[in-house]
């Protein structure tokens, strides 16, 4: 146990070694007989809450102040803060996943077999909509082709017949029977080319002019503008109609699915905050619940919460293993301090407080807390002027039993 009490809210921390000692007689570094001290201990950490152990008398100590003057504190970038009152926000932490984006992707593939003669982008590539990704050669769609090419040549011929068919009658020198024969033929030559047409705009290619050197020729464009995360083509191989050749997809943003358990529920909804903390160099990203699964998986018994992250500088990969904290109610708490404060030295929580020429470790009982901050139920006093950023060097310096030329005991 670390025993404290500087100026009600920080102590320089005393303590005999093992051994017997001459009645009065101190030691280099001022051992001395300190139960009077470890009584008021025991009743200062009694006002600043319930549930504290103090010390018993007679307990002994090692002498742990870090001595540190103010240039050694801004080598080592260690940063103070007091401490005061503050909110903890409640929060529950979910794991989950980056994943594509499924409504800003794209299965790209033929709508006629055929082989593959030409490929013009290739896995990785940035396209835009329009931009051609291969080309294949079909007979498939040679014949679509040729049957709209012989519709339009009989619609014409139709639509001539008539015209004669017409004049004629008008000129008595033709029937009347004539002309509505004329007439049906050219109703069947219409409905004929308006089919054929059908049939080439189903399969996403435009009819062939009479200039056109080749009907085989089949060219796949990419529908949206991405990045090619997909290719099942190669030179040369036959081309299906039932496997995408391409898949692209447009990274601007992508969704995080969480797993939700059934405890979660009552705390997790659309509409709430969620910061996602990734893995590595990336930055935090904050954003909201927009769609909680209506349905648990039956094998699992988890259900999905999906968030939709920015992604334009894509450092959200689709893949990669996130956390989601989920804010939830804000209360009230008469000490909080960053949870970069808090460290534990010999199995108890401490924190850093700052003494006239350095750092003593403060024991403390924790409260709640949230992602950022911590609760202090008892240990410290506001006003405390607390270490909260690199702590762990004093923390290192105690185990140390030195620092620097002598300046830590």
């Amino acid at each position: 146990m670390i025993a404290s009490n500087h100026e009600g809210a920080t102590t320089a921390l005393t303590s005999h070694e093992d051994g017997d000692h001459d009645d009065g007689e101190h030691d280099d570094h001022g051992r001395h007989d300190h139960s009077e001290a470890d009584h008021d201990g025991h009743e200062a950490h009694e006002e600043a809450g319930d549930g504290y152990e103090g010390h018993t008398d007679g307990e002994e100590h090692d002498e742990r102040i870090v001595r540190m003057s103010a240039t050694e504190m801004e080598e080592f970038g260690i940063r103070l803060d007091t401490a005061q009152a503050g909110e903890i926000r409640s929060s529950v932490s979910l794991a989950g996943e980056v994943v594509l984006n499924t409504d800003q992707v794209a299965h790209v593939g033929p709508r006629v077999a055929g082989v593959v003669s030409e490929i013009h982008r290739h896995l990785g590539d940035q396209v835009e909509t329009g931009d051609l990704l291969a080309v294949i050669d079909s007979r498939e769609l040679a014949q679509a082709r040729a049957a709209h090419v012989l519709a339009r040549e009989r619609l014409g011929l139709a639509q001539k017949i008539f015209d004669r068919a017409e004049s004629l009658w008008q000129k008595k020198v033709a029937s009347e029977q004539e002309l509505l024969d004329a007439e049906q033929t050219l109703a069947n030559a219409r409905i004929e080319f308006w089919s054929r047409g059908q049939e080439l705009a189903a399969l996403g290619v435009a009819p062939a002019g009479r200039s056109d050197g080749t009907l085989t020729r089949y060219e796949l464009r990419a529908p949206i503008s991405g990045t090619i995360i997909a290719k099942h083509l190669t030179r040369g191989e036959n081309a299906s109609t039932d496997t995408p050749a391409f898949e692209i997809a447009d990274l601007s943003t992508v969704w995080v699915h969480l797993t939700l358990y059934q405890k979660d529920l009552a705390s997790v909804g659309v509409g709430q905050a969620v910061t996602i903390l990734g893995n590595g160099d990336h930055s935090d990203a904050s954003a909201t619940i927009d769609y909680i699964s209506p349905l648990f998986d039956e094998a699992t018994r988890t259900g999905t919460a999906r968030i939709v992250l920015d992604n334009v500088k894509e450092n959200w990969r689709p893949g990669m293993f996130v956390t989601g904290t989920v804010a939830g109610e804000s209360v009230a708490a008469k000490i909080v301090v960053p949870r970069s404060a808090l460290q534990n030295v010999d199995g108890e929580t401490i924190v850093f407080a700052r003494i006239e020429d350095g750092f003593a470790p403060q024991p403390v009982i924790l409260g709640r807390s949230d992602a950022q901050r911590t609760e202090i139920r008892a240990g410290l006093m506001p006003g405390a002027v607390i270490a909260v950023a690199n702590a762990f060097v004093l923390k290192s310096e105690i185990g140390k039993g030195s620092f620097g030329d002598g300046h830590a005991h």
